[in-house]
């Protein structure tokens, strides 16, 4: 897990994201403190692979409030109001980690230092008393300074609650002021625990701290590769001269007939259009790495953590300020570097609106893509049988269960449910007449369908639409299988059968 007071999404958000790709490790869990914004304006920012929670920061306070909480998509989470608090001495977000073999409260805490001192500690014990007595961490910017005697108070409630600080070095740094440690990592689990320790960025006067626990955690599956089809004019004309044999063959008009049909349609599609779909599948970016964060940025991250650390060891006890030179040399690469990277964001997303210019839905979705409401990869666990389950199989076994077994526990529970006897039937036979109030007169009825009205019902299919087939190709062999697609639909139609072929469930994402 990660945690930094950044002081402000809108100033160094899109610096902090691009500074923590220099760590090159995938954080379960990055806090923030001090965004300044409320939770309705989370999804402006973003982390690849990452669902955020916020917490609205305090009424009229422009600046110094706010948390917000990172977690990766491989887990399953749900939030706890009931310990989200905003006041002017304490704020805070929490989740419960759901899909692991024990429960995982994160929480991210801010402590403003405009706030009462002994209001704060009181209002901090008042929420960890709530906590669980095991599995908690959290992340947070405390304002006491655990190198001064004055937070013997803020140590007590600590040590009272069974929480162990896991930063010892200071956290905050500030050009002619003495270090302190007032970021800090606190948990009541430290089994597992494998390190923790600070990053040299500087996003603000806040370093980053981090910790590495050693637990059992879920794994993300792979998206599967997608095939590739290529739809070219080449391709079609091919694909319509292996389709001839095919349509002016004679067809009994059966079910088996039908599954044989379809099944020789889908291989000359597989033949004719399929595309090796490999190469689009890599790619060498860094999943935590917004689009726009290009290589050359992440070096001058590096150069300007360089720059940092070299005007760092000119301070002394006698120089808190250091070096001079070096200090100005490292604040103007610093501020330069700011500068390029809110430049290569916007230069980014202006590229992308150019390209997609006059196109209504393309640009939507880029709007929609900014706005972060683009679709998650978040894979769901449950219990099945008491057991935590993340199995795709097993978890559609267990809701396949679930509803099979509806009607039959219904049937259990309600005698109304089963059929009336009547004094004509014998004690065995049922009478299912009785259920019906009135006699049904009229039904419906179809007429036979005609190979104008499926040429014309494919006409008038979108082409934009999802189906198996590309809706182009479909119109265009629409003349070359109707015949057969209306007899079949005539036939299955008088006997009532729809075929086996067509009772699947597809995922058309």
């Amino acid at each position: 897990m990660l945690f930094n007071n950044i002081d402000g999404n809108a100033s160094n958000f899109d610096t902090f994201a691009t500074e923590i790709t220099q760590a090159r490790h995938t954080f379960s869990f990055i806090g923030i403190a001090e965004t300044n914004v409320d939770s309705e304006l989370k999804d402006l920012y973003r982390i690849p692979g990452y669902t955020s929670e916020y917490n609205d920061k305090f009424p009229d306070k422009a600046k110094g409030s706010g948390v917000g909480l990172y977690v990766h998509e491989s887990f399953a989470y749900t939030r706890l109001d009931k310990l989200c608090i905003c006041s002017a001495n304490l704020e805070s977000v929490f989740v419960s980690i759901t899909n692991m073999d024990k429960p995982l409260t994160v929480g991210v805490l801010y402590r403003p230092p405009s706030g009462s001192d002994n209001d704060s500690l009181n209002e901090f014990e008042n929420l960890v008393k709530k906590l669980p007595d095991k599995n908690v961490l959290l992340l947070g910017d405390y304002n006491f300074n655990l190198f001064d005697k004055n937070s013997n108070q803020f140590e007590n409630i600590l040590y009272n609650y069974n929480l162990i600080p896991m930063i010892s070095l200071a956290t905050h740094e500030k050009p002619g002021c003495a270090p302190s440690l007032i970021d800090n990592i606190l948990t009541n689990s430290t089994d597992n625990i494998v390190a923790s320790g600070l990053i040299e960025s500087r996003v603000s006067h806040h370093l980053p701290i981090f910790c590495i626990l050693d637990c059992s955690v879920p794994t993300l599956e792979p998206e599967p590769s997608k095939p590739r089809y290529d739809y070219c004019d080449s391709n079609i004309s091919a694909f319509l001269q292996d389709l001839e044999p095919i349509t002016n063959r004679s067809f009994s008009y059966d079910e088996k007939s039908f599954q044989q049909f379809v099944i020789e349609i889908k291989a000359l599609i597989e033949k004719n259009f399929l595309t090796e779909s490999e190469s689009f599948n890599k790619s060498k970016r860094n999943k935590i790495s917004n689009p726009w964060i290009t290589p050359g940025l992440v070096a001058s991250v590096k150069k300007k953590e360089f720059y940092y650390i070299q005007w760092k060891k000119s301070i002394d006890k006698c120089n808190l300020f250091g070096d001079t030179t070096l200090y100005i040399v490292y604040s103007d690469f610093r501020r330069k570097l700011k500068y390029l990277i809110r430049s290569a964001n916007r230069l980014y997303y202006s590229r992308k609106f150019n390209k997609v210019s006059g196109n209504m839905k393309q640009t939507w979705a880029l709007i929609n893509e900014l706005r972060g409401k683009s679709k998650t990869s978040i894979k769901a666990s449950f219990k099945v049988d008491g057991k935590l389950v993340k199995d795709k199989r097993e978890i559609s076994n267990g809701f396949n269960m679930f509803f099979s077994s509806i009607a039959s526990k219904l049937n259990a529970k309600l005698y109304s449910s089963r059929p009336i006897r009547d004094g004509t039937s014998s004690e065995n036979e049922l009478n299912y007449r009785q259920y019906f109030n009135k006699r049904i007169v009229n039904s419906i009825f179809f007429n036979c369908c005609d190979v104008e009205e499926i040429e014309k019902t494919i006409k008038s299919f979108q082409s934009d639409k999802a189906s198996d087939i590309s809706i182009l190709v479909l119109k265009k062999i629409a003349p070359y299988i109707s015949k057969h697609l209306a007899g079949f639909l005539n036939s299955f139609m008088e006997s009532g059968i729809f075929p086996n072929v067509l009772k699947i469930g597809k995922d058309m994402k």
